[in-house]
């Protein structure tokens, strides 16, 4: 699905313990110990097998029994390890941390997805590229568990001509668009607009893809009746401020697409640590 290097693993070891376990070192613990990984609640599992990786770097023997991907009930086990007890202790916490970030978002993920196809079967949820930073991997594997898509991975995969662009180009976006379909055949050209009357500019100036920013489902609503009646081919995006709270609201108006980085910032989910 998504690599992590060895080095991306040894990086979630590093953060927690650089050098030693001083707390192990001074009680002078030693012997053999395992560590078990338990959901508290119900919801979608992602990182477990990055969890894994961190205990198997350490030394540990792992045992997976709930891989990224599948739906967890409160008391469900994810993950198991065992081995010498300071190595234990040491994977404890970075294990831990990846599994109630990534499983967060991927519960969050599939907790959007319910919504707007409560109501809108044929619309799509994808988040942004704007993650938190040093944890993209962890995430985008999370929403992709969570039954989600990413909307753009970054600046070199897609193009997307935002208002800036525009302005720094010494272009009007209809022009802005016309010159990137003429220099690339390969990728479609994707717009961002802030109104109703943008999105119907930049239809009929060729765009693929039209990115509604912050609108509001009412206007969102109106855009895709605009841009439809134009080229009904073109994808229509909803994306600014999309949330749990009103993601039923914006799938109401239809969009081909909601895109929100909401996802991210979910509550950490509650992961039961379990050592003997």
């Amino acid at each position: 699905m998504i690599y992590f290097s060895d080095s991306e693993i040894d990086s979630f070891i590093g953060e927690d313990s650089p050098y030693f376990d001083l707390t192990a070192e001074l009680l002078e613990i030693s012997g053999e110990a395992s560590v078990s990984f338990l959901a508290r609640n119900d919801g979608v599992a992602s990182g477990v097998e990055e969890a894994a990786r961190v205990c198997e770097k350490l030394g540990l023997f792992t045992n997976i029994t709930k891989p990224s991907g599948e739906i967890l009930q409160n008391g469900d086990l994810l993950l198991s390890a065992k081995g010498s007890a300071k190595s234990v202790l040491k994977a404890w916490k970075p294990s831990q941390n990846i599994l109630e970030y990534a499983c967060a978002v991927a519960t969050q993920t599939a907790k959007m997805i319910e919504l707007i196809c409560s109501v809108s079967p044929q619309t799509h949820f994808a988040t942004t590229r704007k993650t938190i930073p040093l944890t993209k991997k962890l995430a985008l594997k999370a929403v992709l568990n969570g039954g989600g898509g990413a909307h753009r991975l970054g600046l070199s995969e897609s193009v997307l001509i935002f208002a800036q662009y525009a302005a720094l180009a010494g272009l009007s976006l209809e022009e802005c668009v016309k010159k990137a379909k003429n220099a690339t055949k390969e990728h479609k050209i994707a717009v961002e607009v802030k109104n109703t009357e943008d999105a119907k500019k930049a239809a009929k100036a060729g765009a693929d893809i039209i990115q509604c920013d912050k609108l509001t489902p009412d206007e969102i609503k109106e855009a895709v009746s605009v841009v439809k009646s134009i080229d009904e081919r073109i994808v229509l995006i909803a994306t600014g401020g999309i949330n749990l709270q009103n993601a039923a609201l914006y799938a109401q108006a239809k969009p081909d697409i909601i895109v929100s980085s909401s996802v991210y910032y979910a509550k950490p989910y509650d992961i039961k640590v379990d050592i003997k």
